[in-house]
């Protein structure tokens, strides 16, 4: 509605206005905290709630745009990014349970893999687990025992024969049954 009033134009009534701020609920609030009642409007102060209220719905209309931006936004993956990759390489863990220990502290202390390799607990216990395979590999070559070959007649004649010398009794059998049979042309094995 267009009003002359003193010379100058307004557009709306007081009692306008008020309906419009209450339809998107501004004057509602201003109202019951008493601030301003119908009488009280002015010129300066609609144009300040409507300044306020425009605002407002800018700042409501930002807020759902971030939400929807954080609700599409891609979740943390689990796999290792080429820097972490890097930073594991770097510190000398190649073992699968190793890396794995990493990752699994560095979600748990919410660090990143370069950070929790350098954390004084993980280097504690990727330490002690690296230590822990040395002695089990120290302790299980120890025990490897060497397979004794079990030799035939046969090879004890050509040991002979090459002037080696029999080291047992048995190897004396072996030895004279071996020659016994390839007088007979019998090789035995």
């Amino acid at each position: 509605m267009d009003n002359e009033q003193d010379g100058s134009e307004v557009l709306e009534t007081p009692e306008e206005v008020a309906e419009d701020i209450e339809a998107t609920g501004e004057a509602a609030e201003e109202t019951a905290e008493g601030e301003l009642s119908e009488e009280e409007l002015t010129p300066e102060k609609i144009k300040d709630l409507k300044k306020k209220a425009a605002e407002r719905d800018e700042l409501e209309k930002k807020n759902k745009q971030l939400y929807e931006r954080l609700k599409k936004a891609p979740k943390v993956e689990d796999g290792l990014s080429a820097l972490d990759a890097m930073a594991l390489v770097n510190s000398g863990i190649t073992e699968d349970e190793d890396i794995e220990e990493a990752v699994d502290f560095a979600k748990f202390k919410k660090i990143t893999v370069r950070e929790a390799i350098k954390h004084p607990t993980l280097k504690g216990l990727l330490g002690a687990k690296a230590e822990e395979r040395r002695s089990a590999l120290a302790a299980n070559a120890g025990r490897t025992q060497r397979a004794t070959t079990k030799t035939n007649d046969a090879d004890i004649v050509a040991k002979a024969e090459r002037g080696e010398t029999l080291e047992t009794e048995e190897d004396m059998q072996k030895l004279f049954r071996g020659r016994l049979a390839a007088r007979k042309g019998i090789n035995r094995k």
